[in-house]
């Protein structure tokens, strides 16, 4: 999996770049990076009706992020499945859409 890290830190480092802070001017610390999959709808299904039920929330972050990048220190970690939800979950209460 050596590519798929290298990758990561590739991609965390674009993100992260020139843009140390956000709009309000806090101070970016941490990157979380998801995996997010879709099913394509097969010939005989309805191709709308498919792709709709996949879009946004509810669960689209259920099992939590699977890497972190700290952006001081550009350290990029593949996080535990203990971790990714204790971050899930953490990222889920200080959210200002939380219902």
């Amino acid at each position: 999996m050596a590519i798929a890290s290298e990758n990561a830190g590739w991609k965390a480092n674009g993100c992260a770049g020139g843009r140390r802070f956000h709009a309000a001017g806090a101070a970016l610390e941490t990157i979380y990076f998801y995996t997010i999959a879709y099913r394509y709808p097969g010939p005989d299904e309805d191709a709308f009706a498919v792709l709709k039920a996949q879009s946004g929330p509810p669960d689209w972050d259920k099992d939590g992020p699977i890497w972190r990048y700290e952006v001081a220190s550009r350290d990029l970690s593949k996080l535990s499945d203990e971790k990714r939800v204790q971050v899930r979950d953490k990222i889920a209460q200080s959210s200002p859409n939380k219902p």
